[in-house]
């Protein structure tokens, strides 16, 4: 077996395994923006957890569905209401609303996914 090959098992194996665990991976098409450019141009991969809490970054589905999932930031939670800062303004949503908190961040491969329509 070549080396590419076993190359590209590894990591087929790595995705999998990660996606066992509960991984994921967004492209958000609103939200907060870094120092390597808005999140619509990346890759945001997070994981579903039971609460949240102030300060937490997440994925999550806005109301207004142009800008759905948005990366932003928790602000505050009462029960399983939680107010998101999204870069612009606060939404209030529900728990079910947020996808997941983010892990990390890949820059700018997220505008390639544009140009394709996801």
């Amino acid at each position: 077996m070549s080396t590419s090959k076993k190359g590209i098992g590894v990591v087929v194996l790595a995705i999998a395994l990660l996606f066992v665990l509960g991984f994921r991976v967004g492209h958000p098409q609103a939200g907060l923006t870094n120092a390597l450019g808005s999140a619509k141009s990346s890759l945001v991969v997070y994981q579903k957890a039971d609460a949240y809490s102030a300060g937490q970054k997440v994925v999550a589905k806005s109301g207004d569905t142009s800008r759905s999932p948005f990366l932003g930031q928790i602000a505050g939670a009462t029960g399983d209401r939680y107010d998101v800062a999204n870069g612009q303004f606060t939404e209030q949503i529900t728990a079910n609303d947020i996808c997941g908190k983010m892990v990390f961040v890949i820059p700018f491969v997220g505008t390639v996914f544009g140009w394709v329509g996801l």
